[in-house]
């Protein structure tokens, strides 16, 4: 950011990260031959942004960023939550292992919300969010390799996608209340969690439409989607950085 003692005309505001990864509003105006930003601090953080009603947050490009990034990682989720005993099957014939694994991963996924939000309170949703992601594509593109080891590791891996993922659901809560208020916090969450309507029925094609594909070219499939939301946070339009409001109407 640059300053400038020349008067600001026509400022419009935007929000963007400061050095300790909190939000400040700042006021800009184009500099007459549009190739540098002049830019104020307005106030100091932490600095909660309008509150937004459920209606006005569908104009917000924000909310789609939101949306679009729980629909990615969500296919991961729903996944593994459907098939880890089915691959687990083709190389363990305990049943009760697999479900004493199961058991054991819904404590890990419990326990990783508490983990993230530490996480997040520490740094910020940006951050956090690029960390779980990339974990949960990380775990999925190297899940074939437990087929060699043995189930011990393949109990440490589904034990870890369920930690990572839990980041999702600790998150994307506290990042709505950022971006859109607190005043209908519940409403808006309810907004972006939609994406499991369509989601679902995606997971559920994909499994389908993949049956009889070999394992790892599943697992390769399905952390793609992770790695796109872990690409899609690292854009200069994540909420963190850059403040549009879009009108539909």
């Amino acid at each position: 950011k640059k300053g400038t003692d020349s008067p600001i005309e026509e400022s419009q505001e935007y929000i963007d990260e400061d050095e300790q990864g909190r939000l400040v509003r700042y006021k800009y105006t184009p500099a007459p031959n549009d190739e540098e930003i002049y830019s104020l601090r307005l106030a100091t953080p932490p600095l909660p942004y309008e509150d937004l009603s459920p209606l006005s947050v569908l104009n917000r490009w924000e909310f789609y960023m939101l949306w679009f990034s729980f629909f990615l990682n969500q296919q991961a989720i729903g996944f593994i939550n459907t098939m880890y005993k089915a691959f687990g099957q083709t190389f363990i014939d305990d049943d009760r292992f697999l479900s004493l694994v199961g058991a054991v991963a819904s404590a890990f996924n419990c326990g990783g919300r508490v983990l993230w939000g530490a996480l997040l309170d520490s740094t910020s949703y940006k951050l956090s969010m690029i960390v779980a992601s990339g974990l949960l594509s990380a775990l999925y593109f190297s899940l074939i390799a437990t087929a060699t080891v043995g189930r011990a590791l393949f109990a440490v891996w589904v034990w870890g996608i369920f930690l990572a993922f839990s980041g999702t659901f600790a998150l994307l809560p506290t990042a709505t209340t950022q971006a859109f208020g607190s005043a209908w916090a519940g409403s808006n969450y309810g907004l972006v969690f939609t994406n499991t309507l369509v989601s679902s029925l995606v997971t559920s094609l994909v499994i389908q439409a993949t049956n009889g594909w070999l394992w790892h070219h599943i697992f390769f499939l399905f952390a793609a989607f992770p790695l796109l939301s872990e690409l899609q946070q690292g854009q200069d339009v994540a909420l963190e950085l850059e403040w549009w409001h879009i009108p539909f109407a």
